[in-house]
């Protein structure tokens, strides 16, 4: 359904936004889906950053929609970064969430962190040296 709200919007309950997956083959860069709120990457195996880009209004995202991007590649032997194929975002580490709103001409990263407990780290698979601490928003 879709809900309008022309004041204040109270949920007495948890929202889900989004659950269902989509298949990437790792071809081209994976389009995150107009449609989509929450993407969970996940372990595919290979040992490569994988490429991303975002829709835009045309393909049907909306000014003021909320995406959530969660990298879960780091679950695996080949923890790798989510790249945007413009380079227009910073990298999505392993491990990492990062937070955009779509503001009606582009989509602005609003949050990235380190989805890790304390004492836990993420690193840049690309600088195997560069980590940043479990709850933590910058190296």
């Amino acid at each position: 359904p879709t809900i309008t709200s022309a004041g204040p919007l109270k949920v007495l309950e948890a929202t889900v936004f989004s659950t269902d997956g989509f298949p990437y083959d790792g071809s081209a860069p994976m389009t995150i889906p107009p449609d989509k709120s929450t993407i969970r990457v996940t372990p595919d195996g290979l040992d490569r950053p994988i490429s991303f880009e975002f829709s835009v209004q045309a393909d049907g995202v909306e000014p003021g929609q909320m995406l959530v991007i969660h990298n879960n590649e780091d679950a695996s032997g080949t923890p790798n970064n989510l790249q945007h194929a413009s380079g227009a975002v910073r990298d999505i580490w392993p491990g990492v969430a990062a937070t955009y709103f779509y503001l009606g001409t582009r989509w602005v990263q609003t949050g990235w962190i380190c989805d890790k407990a304390p004492g836990d780290f993420c690193t840049d698979s690309l600088n195997p040296g560069v980590t940043i601490p479990g709850g933590h928003s910058a190296p």
